[in-house]
C-alpha cells in the first residue's frame, strides 16, 4: 500500500490553504520526503483542468534536517461548487488508482506523496511528483510511431497483470465500463449530441443509441482488464531510466474495467497523424499483443484484439462527441483551448472510423 494512503489529513479548500505543517504532514508519509520539515511555501498555477485545479509548489524545508522535492504538482477539487459533483467519480477514480495500484503496477507512473477524496463534500487533494525536472511532454499532439509502441508495451504489461481476473476483492472505485460513472455522462450526453445535430429520421437516432450502447457493452464483456481510457500524448511524459528511454503515465480520472484494446485505439488514433495511423496500426496492435502474450494472456487472438481495437475506435469518437457536450456543462474552469483540442481529437477519431465498416463490426 502507498504510505499517502496510511493518514487522513484535513483536505484543504485549494492551494491557499495549504500549510508548511500540512505540506509536512502528507510528505513524511512519502518515500521520498520522510524526515522532511517545510519551513514555507509557494505555489504557481499550472492550468486549469476541466475537472480539477492544478499547481505546482514549491517547499523550502527547513535548514539542518532531511530535504525533499524542489517541487510538487497539486490538484484540488473545482473551484466552482457546481462543478464538484459531477466531478466527484473521477476524483475517486485517480485517487483510488494511486492508492491501489500506481505503486505496484508495471506502469511507470508519478509518485503519489499525498492523496485523499472525501465523496460526500466532492472535496480531493493529490499531491504528485513534479515531472518536469527529468522528463518532457511529448510536442505537440503526436508521437512517432517508435513512441506509441513503447507506450503500447508498457500498457500491456500493466493490463495483462489483472487481465481477466475475478472481481472479488476489486476496489469499489474500479467500475465496469457499463457501469462506470464517467460512461454514465458520457451517455447523459447522447440525447444533447442528437438534438444539435438532429438525425434524418426517428429510425436513425433509435439507432444512434443502440450503436451506443451496443459498443459500450461489447468493450464491457469479459476478458477485462483495468484500462486507463484517457491514453493519448497529452497525459505521457518521456524520460530514460538505465539509459534507456521510458514513458511515463499520467491522470487516472477515467480508469474502469474493459477491453483492452480501448486504451490502443485511444493512443494510435488521437496521437498519431491520419497517414501514420493507417501506415502502422497493423504493425504496433501485433507488438501490443505480443506483449499480452508474453504475460500470460491466453485465449485472446490477434483477431479478436483487432475486433476490440475497431471497437475502440467507434467507442472513442462516440466518447468524445458525447465529452464535448458534458464537460462544457460541468466545466466552467476549462482551459481556453479545451475546445480546439478536442475538435483536433474529433477530426482523427472520424477518419479511423471513416476506415472500418461498421455496419459489419455491429453486427450482432
Amino acid at each position: 500500500m502507498n504510505p499517502a494512503a496510511r493518514i487522513e489529513l484535513p483536505i484543504p479548500g485549494g492551494p491557499d490553504a495549504i500549510t508548511p505543517e500540512w505540506l509536512t504532514a502528507a510528505l513524511r508519509h512519502s518515500n521520498a520526503s520522510a524526515g522532511a520539515t517545510v519551513k514555507s511555501l509557494k505555489w504557481t498555477p499550472l492550468k486549469r483542468g476541466r475537472l480539477s485545479r492544478i499547481v505546482r509548489i514549491h517547499p523550502e524545508f527547513a535548514p539542518g534536517g532531511t530535504t525533499g522535492p524542489r517541487s510538487i504538482i497539486a490538484k484540488f477539487h473545482p473551484l466552482n461548487p457546481a462543478s464538484r459533483g459531477p466531478a466527484n467519480a473521477f476524483a475517486k477514480s485517480e485517487t483510488g488508482f494511486y492508492k491501489h495500484f500506481a505503486e505496484r503496477s508495471e506502469l511507470r507512473t508519478p509518485l503519489c506523496h499525498y492523496g485523499r477524496h472525501d465523496p460526500e463534500s466532492s472535496r480531493f487533494v493529490l499531491l504528485i511528483e513534479d515531472l518536469e525536472a527529468n522528463s518532457r511532454r511529448f510536442e505537440g499532439e503526436t508521437c512517432t510511431p517508435s513512441e506509441a509502441k513503447l507506450a503500447l508495451r508498457n500498457l500491456a504489461a500493466f493490463q495483462a497483470a489483472s487481465w481477466d481476473r475475478p472481481g472479488r476483492g476489486r476496489p469499489a472505485f474500479l467500475e465496469r465500463l457499463d457501469d462506470s460513472k464517467h460512461t454514465a455522462l458520457q451517455g447523459a450526453g447522447l440525447p444533447a449530441l442528437l438534438a444539435e445535430n438532429p438525425p434524418i429520421d426517428p429510425e436513425s437516432r433509435v439507432s444512434a443509441e443502440r450503436e451506443f450502447l451496443l459498443v459500450r457493452n461489447r468493450l464491457s464483456r469479459p476478458p477485462l482488464t483495468i484500462v486507463l481510457d484517457d491514453v493519448h500524448v497529452g497525459n505521457l511524459f518521456q524520460g530514460l531510466g538505465a539509459g534507456m528511454p521510458v514513458i511515463t503515465f499520467i491522470d487516472f480520472q477515467f480508469v474502469c474495467l474493459a477491453r483492452g484494446p480501448l486504451d490502443v485505439a485511444r493512443l494510435l488514433a488521437g496521437s498519431l497523424a491520419p497517414d501514420t495511423r493507417r501506415a502502422v496500426e497493423m504493425r504496433l496492435l501485433r507488438a501490443y499483443h505480443d506483449a499480452l502474450t508474453s504475460g500470460r494472456v491466453v485465449d485472446y487472438s490477434i483477431e479478436d484484439c483487432l475486433r476490440d481495437y475497431r471497437l475502440g475506435l467507434l467507442w472513442g469518437l462516440l466518447r468524445l462527441l458525447t465529452n464535448n457536450l458534458v464537460m462544457k456543462a460541468i466545466s466552467v474552469d476549462a482551459p481556453p483551448d479545451a475546445r480546439t483540442e478536442l475538435a483536433h481529437q474529433i477530426e482523427r477519431f472520424s477518419a479511423a472510423v471513416d476506415d472500418l465498416d461498421c455496419r459489419e463490426l455491429l453486427r450482432d
